[in-house]
C-alpha cells in the first residue's frame, strides 16, 4: 500500500479509537451512577445477611449483564453492517463483499467492553457494599449539601425567573441516594458528542480544502499539456500559447524515473519556458536549478532517511549522479503510461536535462513531454479556458492522448481519501446518538427521582407549564455547558488530527474551520436537548403533590 493509504488507515483508526474510548467512558459513567442510585437496596440486603463480598458481586453482576446485552447487540449490528465494508478504494479489491465476521475479533471486543464497564463500576459497587443500616433518607432539594453558586447566588440576586433558577440549580446538582441523577454522565456524554462532531466537521473541512485547492496537493499552475510518449517543441508551444493573451507563461517538463538507495522514484524534470519557472509546491528549500540538484517529497525523504541539504547518489538511465537535495515538495499526479506516478509526498523534481536521454528514447522527436501553463487572473477565466481548449484541440487529436490538456492533477492519495471522507462523520454521528441517549436518560431520571421537588414547587404555586420549563432549563443548561466545553476542544482536536494527517502525507498544514457548521451546531444542540426533554417535562408537570408527599 502507498503511504497515503497507510495514513488514511492510521487516521481512521485514531478516530475510531478516540470515539470508542469516549463511548466506554460515557457508558461507564452512566453505569457507575446507576449503581449509586440503586445503592439504597444494599442496606436492606445487608440486613438480610448478605456479606460484603456477596453485595459487591450482586452490584457488579447488574453491570455485567447490562454490558453483555449491549455487547451482543453491538456484535449483531457489526455483522449486519459487514456487507457495507470495506469502503473506499479497498472495496474494489474485495472478492466477497457479502456478510462476514471475524469472530475472534468480535468476541474479544465484546468481552473487553464488558470487562471495562465492570472495572469502571468496581469502586462504586465496593463502596455501596459497605453501606450499613436500614434507613434510606429522603433527600430534599439541594441533596449534595451545597447549592449551585450560579443558581443560588447570582441568578437569584438578578431576579431571574424561578423556573430558570430552579432549572439551572437542578442541572448541576447530582443528588444522592434515591434522588441521584447522572449529571456528570449527561454532561460528559453531550460534551463528548459535541467535541466529536465538531472535530469531524473540522477534519472534513480541511480535507475538502485539500481536495479543491490544487496548490495544497502540489499543482502550482492552472493547466498542463501532458503528451505522455509524444513531444512538443519550443516553437510549437510558442505558436499555441504565445499569441494567447490569457496565457501568462509556461514551463517545459519531461517524465522520468530515477533510483536512490535501491528505491525507484517517479520524477519530473523541468526546464524554463516563458516567465518564472513553475514547479510543485515547496514545503522547504527551493527548486532544482541545475542537473546536480534535486527536490524530493516528504515521504521519500522519510523512507530514505535523508534531509534537505544532504548529498545523495542518484541513478538515472544507468548513470550515477551526485546530487544535492535542495528542497522538499508536494507532488501532484505526474504519471507516464503504466509507470508508478508521483503522489503527494512521493516523487522527485530535477531539471529536464537529466532526463533528456530517457525522453529522446521514448518520443523519438525533439521537444518536451509536458508543458505547465499559468493563466492570467481575472473574470474571463472561463473564456480563456475555452480558447485554450480550441487552440490545442487539433494537436491533441493528432497525438490521441486523453491526458493531453489537464486542468486538475490530483494525486491518488487525494482521490482515494476523498472517497471515504464521510467516515469520520459517521463515527462522530454514532457517538452523537450516544450523547443524545445520555441526555435523554438524564431528563427521564431527573423527572422521576425529583418528583418530591416538583411536588413541593407545585404546592408553592408553580403551574404545570412552569414545571415543564424547569426541565427545559435543566437540559438547556447542560447543552450550554457542553457547547462551551465541546466546541473549542472539538476544533482543537480536529485541527490536531489534520496536522497529524498532513504531516504523515507530507502536504502543507492548512487546517480549516467550518465556521457556518460550527455556528449551526449551537441552535441544533439546544433544539435537540429541548425535544429530548419534552416528554420528561410533561411527565414532571403531571406530578400530583398530595400523592407524592403522602408517601414521604
Amino acid at each position: 500500500p502507498t503511504i497515503s493509504t497507510a495514513a488514511q488507515a492510521v487516521t481512521l483508526a485514531l478516530f475510531a479509537l478516540v470515539l470508542a474510548c469516549a463511548a466506554v467512558l460515557i457508558v461507564g459513567q452512566v453505569a457507575a451512577r446507576l449503581l449509586v442510585t440503586a445503592g439504597a437496596d444494599h442496606p436492606v440486603l445487608n440486613a438480610l445477611g448478605m456479606t460484603r463480598g456477596q453485595l459487591l458481586a450482586a452490584g457488579l453482576a447488574e453491570v455485567a449483564v447490562a454490558g453483555a446485552v449491549g455487547a451482543v447487540l453491538a456484535v449483531g449490528v457489526a455483522v449486519a453492517a459487514s456487507p457495507l465494508m470495506p469502503i473506499g478504494t479497498a472495496r474494489l479489491a474485495e472478492p466477497d463483499p457479502g456478510v462476514s465476521a471475524d469472530w475472534p475479533v468480535l468476541t474479544g471486543g465484546a468481552v473487553l467492553m464488558v470487562v471495562l464497564l465492570v472495572a469502571r463500576s468496581g469502586w462504586p459497587a465496593w463502596r455501596l457494599a459497605a453501606a450499613q443500616g436500614l434507613r434510606i433518607p429522603g433527600v430534599p432539594w439541594g441533596i449534595s449539601g451545597h447549592r449551585s453558586r450560579l443558581a443560588g447566588g447570582w441568578l437569584a440576586r438578578t431576579g431571574a425567573p424561578v423556573t430558570m433558577t430552579a432549572g439551572v440549580q437542578l442541572a448541576f446538582e447530582p443528588g444522592r441516594g434515591r434522588t441521584a441523577v447522572p449529571v456528570r454522565a449527561a454532561l460528559g456524554g453531550t460534551a463528548l458528542s459535541v467535541l466529536a462532531v465538531t472535530a469531524a466537521f473540522t477534519f472534513g473541512a480541511s480535507l475538502l480544502t485539500l481536495v479543491h485547492t490544487p496548490r495544497l496537493y502540489g499543482q502550482n499552475w492552472d493547466a498542463a499539456l501532458d503528451l505522455q510518449f509524444s513531444a512538443i517543441s519550443r516553437a510549437e508551444a510558442a505558436r499555441f500559447f504565445g499569441t494567447d493573451p490569457a496565457v501568462a507563461g509556461w514551463t517545459f517538463g519531461d517524465h522520468g524515473i530515477l533510483a536512490i538507495g535501491g528505491q525507484v522514484i517517479p520524477a519530473i524534470g523541468l526546464a524554463p519556458g516563458r516567465g518564472p519557472l513553475l514547479s510543485p509546491t515547496l514545503l522547504a528549500g527551493r527548486s532544482a536549478g541545475t542537473s546536480r540538484e534535486i527536490v524530493l517529497g516528504s515521504s521519500t525523504l522519510r523512507s530514505l532517511g535523508l534531509r534537505v541539504g544532504q548529498q545523495v547518489t542518484v541513478m538515472v538511465s544507468g548513470q550515477r549522479i551526485r546530487d544535492r537535495i535542495v528542497g522538499r515538495a508536494v507532488f501532484p499526479n505526474f504519471g507516464q503510461g503504466s509507470f508508478s506516478p508521483t503522489d503527494l509526498g512521493q516523487g522527485a523534481e530535477t531539471t529536464a536535462a537529466v532526463f533528456r536521454a530517457q525522453a529522446a528514447a521514448e518520443t523519438n522527436a525533439p521537444g518536451y513531454e509536458v508543458v505547465l501553463l499559468r493563466l492570467r487572473g481575472g473574470p474571463p477565466r472561463a473564456a480563456a479556458i475555452a480558447r485554450l481548449r480550441r487552440s490545442t484541440a487539433r494537436f491533441c487529436a493528432q497525438i490521441q492522448q486523453s491526458t493531453c490538456l489537464l486542468f486538475r492533477q490530483p494525486p491518488a492519495g487525494v482521490t482515494n481519501y476523498a472517497r471515504i471522507e464521510g467516515t469520520p462523520e459517521v463515527l462522530a454521528g454514532a457517538l452523537a446518538v450516544l450523547g443524545v441517549a445520555a441526555l435523554a436518560q438524564f431528563a427521564v431520571i431527573s423527572s422521576r427521582r425529583r418528583r418530591r421537588d416538583f411536588a413541593i414547587l407545585k404546592v408553592l404555586g408553580l403551574l404545570r407549564r412552569q414545571v415543564s420549563e424547569i426541565t427545559a432549563w435543566q437540559v438547556s443548561t447542560l447543552a450550554a455547558a457542553s457547547l462551551l466545553i465541546g466546541l473549542p476542544l472539538g476544533i482543537a482536536t480536529g485541527r490536531w488530527a489534520w496536522l497529524l494527517f498532513s504531516n504523515s502525507l507530507g502536504i502543507p498544514a492548512d487546517p480549516g474551520v467550518p465556521v457556518p457548521l460550527v455556528l449551526l451546531m449551537i441552535p441544533a444542540v439546544f433544539l435537540i436537548a429541548n425535544v429530548v426533554a419534552l416528554w420528561p417535562g410533561r411527565s414532571a408537570a403531571r406530578v400530583r403533590p398530595a400523592q407524592v408527599l403522602r408517601t414521604e
